[in-house]
C-alpha cells in the first residue's frame, strides 16, 4: 500500500488486483485472530464444568440434603415428599452409574482373558 511500491505494482498486469484481494484477505483474518483472542479470554473467566460438578455436589451432599433430611423430620407434610423424591432419583441414578462401571470392568476383564489366549 506504500506509494513506492504502488508505482511498481501497478506497471504489472494483474498483481495490483490481487495485492487487493490479499490486502482484504489480510484484513478478515486479523479479524478472526482478534474474534478468536477474545472468545479465549471469555473462556477463562469460566469456571471448569469439572470444578463446578464438585463443588455443586459438596454443596448437595454437606448441605442441602442433611437439611432437606432434617427437615423432613421437623415438617414432613411441607418436605418428606420432596426429600423422598430426591433421595430416590439420587438412589437410581447412583444405581445405573455403578452397573456402567461393573460393565466395564467385566468387559475389560473379558478383554485380557481373550488377550492371553
Amino acid at each position: 500500500d506504500k506509494a513506492k511500491n504502488k508505482a511498481i505494482t501497478i506497471e504489472l498486469v494483474g498483481v495490483s488486483d490481487q495485492l487487493a484481494v490479499l490486502a482484504v484477505c489480510h484484513r478478515e483474518l486479523a479479524d478472526m485472530f482478534q474474534q478468536s483472542k477474545e472468545a479465549e479470554a471469555a473462556k477463562s473467566n469460566f469456571i471448569a464444568p469439572s470444578v463446578q460438578r464438585e463443588v455443586v455436589r459438596d454443596i448437595m451432599n454437606k448441605e442441602l440434603l442433611p437439611y432437606l433430611e432434617v427437615m423432613s423430620v421437623a415438617k414432613p407434610d411441607m418436605y418428606a415428599e420432596s426429600f423422598d423424591l430426591i433421595t430416590e432419583f439420587i438412589t437410581s441414578i447412583n444405581t445405573k452409574v455403578r452397573a456402567r462401571i461393573t460393565r466395564g470392568e467385566n468387559q475389560n476383564q473379558e478383554e485380557l482373558l481373550e488377550e492371553s489366549n
